[in-house]
């Protein structure tokens, strides 16, 4: 019985004091947008028109704009134009 004991004790610490620590590190690198330009977005226009004007490649804009979802961008938010990602 102590032996089971002992065991399932081990268990329950790898899990609550080995798992954070596993958990925190990321996997891959995290990369950062470096915005040069940004523009404010005006009332009727869409992400797809911001990419159009501004003939940008629709993954470097969301890669630059990474907290946008496109279909859900707003009258007055910055968005980035022109950029970076590093």
């Amino acid at each position: 019985m102590a032996k089971s004991t002992l065991i399932c004790f081990a268990l329950v610490f790898t899990l609550f004091a080995v798992m954070p620590i596993a958990e925190s590190r990321p996997l891959v690198e995290p990369t950062d947008p470096i915005c040069q330009k940004i523009y404010a977005v005006q009332e009727g226009e869409t992400s797809s028109g911001i990419i159009q004007r501004f003939k940008l490649d629709e993954n470097h804009f969301l890669e630059l704009n990474p907290n946008i979802t496109c279909a859900s961008i707003f009258v007055g938010q910055w968005v980035c134009t022109e950029g970076q990602v590093v």
